[in-house]
């Protein structure tokens, strides 16, 4: 058996965000509409987003003495992060029903592949 999972990086950035206001629903709304036809990052298009608007990440994202790239290396962290538990989570599962040589591997920056043998 094969199946793939994806975590929800969409709604961790939407989680860690701070202060959100109309402008930001509408920056994470684009965000969303482009990613949903697109395999890209969605720390890069959201970067690329809020770049078009010319609004610094800081203003959602840490403090206002944070650059563009202090945020972005910060969200990056936070989302493999959240990847990592996932795997973990989905891993604990499978071995607690003795599946022998399960296959548990991250797949790009959002997917988790989970292969069990008959």
């Amino acid at each position: 058996m094969r199946v793939v999972l994806e975590v929800n990086v969409f709604k961790l950035l939407e989680d860690l965000a701070k202060n959100k206001d109309d402008a930001f629903k509408s920056i994470l709304d684009e965000v969303k509409a482009v990613a949903l036809n697109s395999d890209a990052d969605l720390i890069d298009l959201l970067r690329q987003k809020f770049a078009e608007k010319q609004v610094r990440l800081s203003r959602y994202y840490g403090s206002f003495r944070d650059s563009d790239d202090d945020v972005v290396k910060r969200l990056r962290d936070e989302s493999g992060s959240a990847i990592d538990r996932a795997m973990e989570i989905v891993r604990n599962r499978v071995d607690q029903y003795g599946v022998s040589e399960p296959s548990i591997q991250k797949q790009g920056a959002r997917r988790i592949i989970v292969e069990l043998p008959e």
